[in-house]
């Protein structure tokens, strides 16, 4: 709720106070039975409260409400000092305008008799009230236009989602993947939903380059990895947090083609089940290209946290594809060894 923005028209603001004036006047002579005063007096009285008003809706407030886990005690503690600030105030230029007597009785405690024009402006804090109602309503007109604003760009998004999702299903892609992708989608929709529009964004530009893509066959070796940022970036919106990766990336990557999903479903798998947070262990990922072979491996300690729904058969079915796509010119292993895990695969580029 940053910067200074009235909201509504200043017509209506005009019109409010016109109206405050009016309830006002009549509160004076019909309920409380007292004079309204005269123009100097009324008006002073009137400049005093519009200015409470809106450095109060617009400066302390915003202020207060800053940083929202300390909204507990700023709040009542800016109002307080605000309090004291506006008795200091009057106090101050009642003193200044002669408004103000001080007498000693030794029958009487010390007394603060405040007289003049601030008999009017008794009480003193209409002006706060009003900004505390103002910036309540305001409050909560911009969440619910950011709400309405949400869904509805969640909604074109979650189509969007769903029509790449039958895509994905009719051109054979990886359906390991795509139950993976949906999961961390479904996961940061629930968990942080300020982040949902921009994870959506990201999973539409996958879902979408793999299925104009991949029915040509392969697709470059330099296109799959940035798909490999977009999957890493997709994890730190869901954890909060960047994993923690040692990156191994050699050779020439202009030309060369691979299968889809190649890189991707194997950062995927160890995002999925490996440790990639902890500094201590971190994870690598290495793409290598020479003269003659694509060497891709992933190494990572196996997670012990309790794990997701999972289709399980995400290896098994890049293992079928490979050996379709180059049977006699690949090598695929992949195993556990003293709670590290690792794949490997080696691809031939002779065709």
């Amino acid at each position: 709720m940053g910067g200074i923005s009235l909201l509504i028209p200043i017509k209506w603001h005009i019109l409010s106070w016109l109206g405050f004036i009016a309830l006002y006047a009549l509160y004076r002579d019909k309920i409380a039975g007292e004079e309204f005063g005269n123009g100097f007096d009324f008006l002073i009285f009137l400049v005093y409260h519009i200015v409470l008003f809106y450095v109060n809706a617009f400066w302390v407030l915003p202020l207060a409400f800053k940083k929202k886990k300390k909204v507990w005690y700023r709040v009542p503690l800016y109002l307080f000092l605000e309090v004291i600030f506006v008795l200091g105030l009057v106090i101050g230029a009642s003193i200044v305008l002669g408004g103000l007597e001080i007498s000693l009785d030794s029958n009487q405690p010390w007394q603060l008799i405040i007289t003049n024009f601030f008999l009017i402006s008794l009480p003193l804090f209409y002006g706060l009230i009003l900004s505390l109602a103002f910036y309540g309503l305001r409050w909560g007109i911009l969440q619910y236009k950011a709400n309405r604003t949400a869904k509805h760009q969640n909604d074109l998004l979650l189509n969007a989602v769903e029509i790449h999702r039958q895509d994905w299903r009719k051109a054979q892609l990886n359906p390991h993947l795509l139950f993976s992708l949906l999961n961390t989608l479904r996961y940061i929709t629930r968990h942080t939903p300020r982040e949902t529009v921009h994870a959506m964004n990201i999973l539409i530009h996958m879902m979408r380059y793999y299925v104009d893509k991949s029915p040509q066959g392969m697709i470059l070796l330099v296109e799959e990895m940035k798909q490999v940022e977009r999957l890493v970036e997709l994890n730190s919106i869901r954890f909060g947090k960047n994993p923690v990766l040692q990156w191994h990336i050699e050779g020439r990557f202009e030309g060369i083609r691979i299968i889809p999903m190649l890189v991707l479903l194997l950062v995927e798998n160890m995002l999925t089940h490996g440790v990639v947070f902890d500094g201590a262990y971190p994870a690598t990922i290495a793409v290598k290209v020479s003269e003659k072979q694509l060497l891709v491996y992933t190494e990572n300690r196996i997670s012990t946290d309790k794990k997701e729904e999972s289709t399980g058969n995400g290896l098994e079915n890049l293992g079928e594809r490979l050996q379709h796509f180059y049977p006699g010119r690949h090598t695929f292993h992949y195993g556990a060894v003293n709670g590290v895990f690792r794949v490997d695969v080696c691809i031939s580029l002779d065709s």
